[in-house]
């Protein structure tokens, strides 16, 4: 399928928030493709997102090596395909790249409630949670400094 390379990089990056550094459990830092939606899961946050790819394609794929390859490509427009145990993405001048792709999604994505009203979020959310995660402690045992406060102003 071919798609638009921006709008697959811009879905991709409002998930990002979901994404653990390490490895917390099992595919915690992939993007899992299911169902129509792109997910992602740390333990603590999960992001999930209306899939560029549609239902297509179901299965996990390691977020660093996919956002390092969609943001080094100058295609506007870029053929993607699943097949088996690869997640395949080419380009008119950059060739074809093949990652991993771990056919199953493990996240406990349906374990996460589902809130019962959706709000609006504004479009420079996920890049300032992004930029302050960063800045909270790790330290649990000094609680109020491993958390992000979001409030209205």
């Amino acid at each position: 399928m071919t798609i638009d390379r921006e709008s697959f990089l811009k879905a991709l990056q409002d998930c990002e928030p979901g994404l653990a550094q390490r490895e917390i459990q099992e595919q915690s830092m992939s993007f899992a493709f299911k169902d129509g939606l792109l997910h992602t899961f740390n333990d603590e946050l999960a992001c999930s997102a209306p899939s560029p790819l549609g239902d297509a394609v179901t299965g996990a794929v390691p977020a660093a090596k996919l956002l390092d390859l969609l943001q080094r490509m100058p295609e506007e427009d870029i053929a993607v395909e699943a097949t088996g145990s690869e997640f395949v993405v080419s380009g008119k001048k950059t060739g074809t790249t093949r990652l991993r792709m771990e056919a199953e999604v493990l996240l406990p994505i349906d374990s996460v409630d589902q809130p019962g009203k959706w709000l609006k979020l504004p479009d420079d959310f996920c890049p300032a949670v992004g930029t302050v995660h960063k800045c909270a402690g790790s330290d649990e045992s000094i609680f109020e400094t491993v958390c992000v406060n979001v409030a209205p102003d």
